[in-house]
């Protein structure tokens, strides 16, 4: 915490941010909860649990929202997009496959500027978006294979009790 300017508090994450003064504006982000799912899926990255003065920020007019607000989503310091509205930021794993190039555990981070009044306030959170592999299925030349596998053994089996 610091005397006059922006102070900062961290919990579990997250940063949030006021403006010093008399009057203060607390912007809190929330990233929302970790996801898991498979590479190549589409993720809705919602940051609606995130307040301005105790206000959700999706209740707030989208205009305004927009006009004063910056949603930015960030891989490390790669910026991933920005959310437009009150609407969840649809990330496509599969149109970034050189960020989400292998199964594993990555760290998005939830940046959120305000600059609607005297002085920006800006505020972070972070979640966990976890990508498994995709699972294999059998395709049909590997089921023709295996289904000859299987009638080979059949012959042989009833070849041998034949000769008995």
């Amino acid at each position: 915490s610091s005397s006059g300017g922006d102070t900062s508090s961290s919990s579990g994450g997250d940063t949030s941010s006021s403006s010093g003064g008399g009057n203060q504006t607390l912007l809190v982000a929330d990233a929302g909860p970790d996801q898991t799912g498979l590479m190549g899926d589409v993720f809705d990255l919602d940051f609606c649990g995130s307040t301005f003065d105790e206000l959700g920020l999706c209740s707030i007019d989208p205009p305004m929202l927009d006009d004063d607000f910056t949603i930015e989503w960030l891989l490390d310091t790669i910026s991933l997009g920005f959310a437009n509205g009150s609407t969840p930021f649809s990330l496509d794993t599969s149109l970034l496959d050189n960020l989400f190039d292998e199964p594993g555990s990555y760290i998005l981070t939830l940046d959120i500027l305000y600059y609607g009044g005297l002085s920006p306030i800006r505020s972070g959170d972070s979640m966990t978006l976890t990508l498994l592999a995709p699972r294999t299925v059998p395709t049909p030349a590997t089921l023709v294979i295996f289904g000859t596998g299987l009638a080979g053994l059949a012959y042989g089996v009833a070849r041998r009790r034949r000769r008995k």
